[in-house]
């Protein structure tokens, strides 16, 4: 599970809107050897402000700090689901306008065919989550409340 902390904005019913205040990518592991060095990316375009949705399933109130994960595999499933079916489409709209025009016409087919197989990945990328129950599982949720321990020094 991938592990980050965060500050809770708001809480409204059920659910809690908490920020996400690290600089580090998710995982923590930037600096160190084998890190993928993500943040450095992140630093580049500038900070932005992320505050995500979640169950408040803590009970916590604006203000307390918490730590929220995800599963290992949302973010591949994400980027799949977010670029990957637009992508297939595209090509099998390309190739079934491609396979239906007459000869004169099929690279206007091929695009156009390219063009709503494009359209219809993106929507279809859109709406998938919110039906169904396995990507859903992907989202963040809150772990534990985050408490910062402090091991004061003992000198005579």
């Amino acid at each position: 599970m991938i592990e980050t902390r965060a500050v809770v904005t708001r809480s409204e019913g059920e659910d809690a809107y908490v920020e996400v205040n690290e600089s580090a990518g998710g995982c923590g592991h930037c600096d160190e050897a084998g890190g993928c060095r993500s943040s450095l990316l992140g630093d580049a375009f500038g900070a932005q402000r992320r505050v995500f949705r979640i169950a408040n399933t803590l009970h916590v109130v604006a203000g307390q700090s918490v730590v929220i994960g995800t599963e290992d595999y949302a973010t591949l499933r994400a980027a799949v689901l977010a670029y990957g079916v637009p992508l297939v489409l595209l090509l099998t709209g390309a190739g079934l306008g491609t396979a239906i025009a007459p000869a004169v016409h099929a690279d206007l087919a091929a695009a156009g065919g390219a063009l709503a197989g494009l359209l219809g990945g993106f929507a279809l990328a859109r709406f998938l989550p919110l039906r169904s129950a396995r990507i859903r599982q992907c989202r963040p949720v809150m772990l534990r409340k985050y408490s910062s321990v402090t091991v004061e020094d003992e000198r005579p």
